[in-house]
């Protein structure tokens, strides 16, 4: 369900959240980041990089809209992916609308978490895909 070298940042001040994603993502392969706030992911974010942003809706320092607008503006390439405990059809279709990938809700289902994982990182890194075909 992963593309070996596959990249996740996951930014959330929520302790249990960080480790539950870090859980999921690690025993399938992926290569985790973790950040707690939208200024760390701001002093970690590199140009042209691609791979899965899974951020909360809610930190300590911002929104996911701020991850979102940093990500569109360094790596337009990466996909971002929110989650919420709060998640109803109105805040997903506002995920959708602005650009994110998709939402999940909290608590999280490993299957659901990796379902969307997987397909956001495909669709983040058009140009190796083109490359290749």
């Amino acid at each position: 369900m992963h593309t070996r070298h596959s990249r996740v940042v996951v930014v959330s001040h929520d302790d249990q959240n960080r480790a539950t994603l870090k859980r999921i993502f690690g025993e399938n392969g992926w290569k985790i980041r973790e950040r707690r706030a939208v200024s760390e992911f701001r002093q970690y974010l590199k140009p042209q990089w691609s791979g899965v942003i899974v951020t909360e809706s809610c930190l300590p320092d911002g929104t996911w809209r701020d991850i979102l607008a940093l990500a569109n503006a360094v790596c337009p390439d990466a996909q971002v992916v929110v989650t919420s405990r709060l998640a109803d059809e109105q805040l997903w279709a506002e995920v959708l609308s602005r650009g994110a990938f998709d939402l999940l809700a909290q608590p999280l289902d490993q299957i659901e978490v990796l379902r969307v994982g997987a397909s956001a990182w495909q669709h983040s890194r058009p140009k190796v895909r083109q490359a290749c075909a």
